[in-house]
C-alpha cells in the first residue's frame, strides 16, 4: 500500500516512544528509587539514648512548673497569723502555721541552696512553734 516509506515512520513511531519510556523508567529507577531509601541522602544517626534524654528534661521541666505552680497555690493569702506567732505564741492555735509550713516547704525544695536559706529558716520558726 505504501511504497513511499511511510509505512516505515508508523513502525519506528512506535518503538522509539518505548525507547523512550524505558529510558525514562530506568532514569526514575535509578535516581528517585535511592532517594526514597536515603542511599544518597542518608538520615543523621540519632544517638543512642537520645529520645530518653529529651523524655527526661521534659519530665524536669513539667516538675519544675508544677512545683512552681503548687506554691503559688500554697501561698498564704496573708501573713498576720504568722505575724502574731511572731509578737507572742502564747495563746495561739499551733495548727494555723501549717499552711505557713506547706509554703515554706515546697519554697525551700524550689529554690536553689542559697537563695533557700529564708525559706529554711521560716520553716524551722513554723516548726518549732507547732511542736
Amino acid at each position: 500500500m505504501w511504497t513511499d516509506g511511510r509505512m516505515n515512520e508508523f513502525l519506528i513511531m512506535p518503538i522509539s516512544l518505548n525507547f523512550i519510556n524505558c529510558i525514562l523508567i530506568f532514569l526514575y529507577l535509578l535516581v528517585a528509587v535511592p532517594l526514597w531509601k536515603g542511599y544518597l541522602y542518608p538520615k543523621p544517626e540519632i544517638p543512642k539514648g537520645f529520645l530518653r534524654q529529651q523524655v527526661a528534661s521534659l519530665r524536669q521541666k513539667t516538675l519544675e512548673k508544677a512545683k512552681i505552680r503548687r506554691m503559688n497555690l500554697l501561698m498564704p493569702a496573708d501573713y498576720k497569723e504568722l505575724l502574731a506567732f511572731n509578737g507572742s505564741p502564747v495563746g495561739r492555735d499551733p495548727d494555723a502555721l501549717m499552711s505557713y509550713q506547706l509554703y515554706y516547704q515546697d519554697l525551700s525544695d524550689v529554690l536553689p541552696p542559697p537563695l533557700s536559706a529564708d525559706a529554711y529558716a521560716m520553716l524551722a520558726f513554723c516548726y518549732f512553734h507547732q511542736h
